[in-house]
This record gives structure tokens, sequence and C-alpha cells, in this order.
């Protein structure tokens, strides 16, 4: 796998912006959904922007081979996932989770676009996103009943 020391100083100049701006354009959209869905939690365009923002995130950072914020990315990409595939939104406590990983990222890209090395995600944060997976729906379920 390729990584930021493959390429040379030139090159990454010209990558390190670009991923960047693709990544947080990618990320706005994630947050812009996470928001909607607050709105409406089973709506079927907000879950598939959801899902495809983050894993777009997961593909360029893996093909850049900034391997700490892919594996942030596609843990986040299998909650996106698994509320897409229930058609539903992420329980509430959830999407705060997201939020919270979304803002990592960005810290991450920041990071990488100074050059600075960019950190492994945190174990916590990675198992939290793990536990997600186990009961996406419970709280989304009780909001459907309360009628919001």
């Amino acid at each position: 796998m390729p990584g930021p020391e493959d390429f040379t100083e030139e090159e990454l100049q010209v990558l390190r912006p670009l991923f960047a701006s693709a990544s947080r354009d990618h990320l706005a959209a994630f947050d812009q959904a996470l928001g909607r869905l607050e709105l409406d939690p089973g709506d079927p365009v907000q879950l598939e922007l959801l899902h495809r923002s983050i894993h777009s995130v997961k593909g360029a950072s893996f093909q850049m081979g900034i391997v700490p914020i892919g594996a942030l990315a596609k843990a986040m990409e299998e909650v996106a996932k698994a509320a897409r595939q229930a058609a539903r939104a992420p329980a509430d406590e959830v999407s705060r989770l997201l939020a919270e990983s979304r803002q990592l990222l960005l810290s991450y890209l920041d990071a990488f676009e100074r050059g600075e090395e960019v950190p492994a995600p945190p174990a916590g944060l990675l198992a939290r996103l793990q536990a997600a997976l186990r009961a996406p729906g419970e709280d989304g379920e009780r909001r459907q009943a309360a009628g919001k």
C-alpha cells in the first residue's frame, strides 16, 4: 500500500491540499446528512449520502496510504452502512459518536495537510463505533414511536 513517504515532496505539495479539500467536502456532506436525518430518520437520500460520503473519505485515505484516517473512516462507514441497510438514522448517541469521530477526522486532515504524522485513532473510539453496530436502532425506534 502506498503511503505519503512514497511520494516526492513536490507531489505531496499538490496532493495534500487536494486530498484534504475533497475529504473536508465529503465530511461536510456527512455532517449535513446527519443533521437532516434528525428531521427525517428514514430519508433514503440522506442515509445514502451518509454512507457514500464517508466511504469516499475511506477510499481516498487508503489510496493515499494514510492508514489512520482510513481506519477511522472505515469504522464510521460500517455504522453508516448499517443505518442505510436498516433504513433509519443512527440512534441519537450513535449520531453524537459519528459527529465526534468526524471532528477527529478533521483534525487529522489538518495535521496531514501540515505535513505532520497522523496518529492512530484512539482504540476506545474505534471500540465504541464497533459497539454501535450491535444495537444500531434502539433509540431510533423510540424516536419514531414518539413521533420525532
